[in-house]
């Protein structure tokens, strides 16, 4: 003679368990779980049973949209953990990008990997853990309950249900669009920002002097400065190198200009000097020996030399801060002594002293080095 509480009737709207999944314990789990996939849990739950122990399987939807899965089957300690795992890794990798300053391509795919393993997880032990809970609640029921029909009931109430399927279907496809809408502002808007300060590939050809340009706006100008990012310090031996140049130039330069400077004879000079006829005429001034002494004034520029830097992307960067503050600024490759290319960043030309000082002083107060230059 069977027992009866095999036989206990079904909740309202609840499916009878398949065969040979059938019995009291079955009747309770499939009030429990709801008629969503009833059959396929059922399979897993007397798998895990049989075996004794949390068995790894796989299931679609808990590694496809694990939120969504964790809170239709009401797993709430485990969507709060998934949670909590997908905002460390996405701090992880935004402390990544800046301090390892990772290229986009990279961080994706770190990105990705981080994803794909924490889909995995959920995926192979989401059977395990609906098991474990199940389990608790039909034990919580039968202990609240004082027959086996009103735990059916309990159980059955408790239940997901079709309702909260699309629910949280809805819900997942409303946040699903918004985290899209977000990334996408930001990554159209970190573009732009981000567009001046990107530097050449490796495959470029090599930078150009850049043009002249007029100053931008004032209102661009704190956008200029605030997008500029600290400079490192270019090389100290060409710098140095280059300062005593230009200091042996400008006393080159002095030295002609006193020498050059004509003196006026004295005008009881003249009317001796033209009345006396055996004085022989004064020689001729060698025009070789003259413009090599002192070059034409036309031919002189000065400019401030504010460093050379081994990025290229760094002397744009200090190209630009210049250029916000209305200097005339250049860039071109030279070949230091090591043999390397660098990249000069200069000012000018200016065609007198007070300009160049006055356009040192202010690329002094920018933070950057400011050294004269004759050429």
């Amino acid at each position: 003679m069977s027992d009866p509480a095999d036989s206990l009737p079904q909740p309202l709207g609840m499916p009878a368990p398949a065969d040979g999944v059938g019995g009291l314990p079955a009747q309770l789990r499939a009030a429990a779980l709801g008629p969503a996939h009833l059959e396929r849990y059922l399979k897993v739950f007397a798998r895990l049973d049989a075996a004794g122990r949390a068995l790894p399987s796989w299931n679609w939807a808990a590694a496809g949209v694990a939120p969504a899965w964790l809170a239709f089957r009401g797993l709430w300690s485990w969507f709060a953990l998934w949670l909590l795992l997908v905002t460390t890794l996405v701090l992880l990798l935004s402390g990544a990008q800046v301090l390892l300053v990772l290229p986009p391509s990279m961080l994706a795919g770190l990105a990705l990997a981080l994803w794909l393993a924490l889909a995995g997880g959920f995926g192979r032990w989401a059977d395990a853990l609906l098991h474990r809970q199940v389990q608790r609640r039909v034990e919580a029921a039968v202990r609240a309950a004082p027959n086996m029909q009103q735990a059916l009931a309990l159980l059955a109430a408790g239940a997901p249900t079709r309702r909260r399927l699309w629910a949280v279907t809805a819900a997942s496809t409303v946040l699903l669009a918004v985290l899209l809408l977000a990334a996408w502002q930001l990554t159209a808007g970190g573009s732009g920002q981000a567009a001046p300060e990107a530097g050449p590939s490796a495959h470029a050809t090599p930078i150009r002097p850049v043009e002249q340009a007029p100053p931008p706006a004032p209102a661009a100008e704190p956008a200029a400065r605030a997008a500029a990012a600290t400079l490192p310090e270019f090389d100290a031996v060409e710098a140095t190198a280059l300062q005593r140049d230009t200091q042996a130039a400008l006393a080159a330069l002095a030295a002609a200009g006193a020498a050059e400077t004509p003196q006026a004879p004295p005008a009881s000079a003249a009317p001796a000097r033209a009345a006396d006829p055996a004085m022989p005429p004064a020689a001729k001034p060698d025009k070789a020996a003259a413009a090599k002494r002192a070059p034409p004034r036309e031919l002189r520029q000065l400019y401030i030399n504010v460093g050379m830097f081994a990025e290229p992307a760094n002397a744009r960067r200090a190209h630009e801060r210049l250029r916000a503050e209305g200097l005339p600024v250049t860039v071109a490759p030279v070949r230091s002594a090591s043999g390397k290319t660098l990249q000069r960043v200069r000012v000018g030309p200016f065609t007198s002293a007070a300009q160049a000082n006055e356009a040192a002083a202010r690329v002094r107060l920018l933070g950057l080095d400011a050294v004269p230059a004759v050429q």
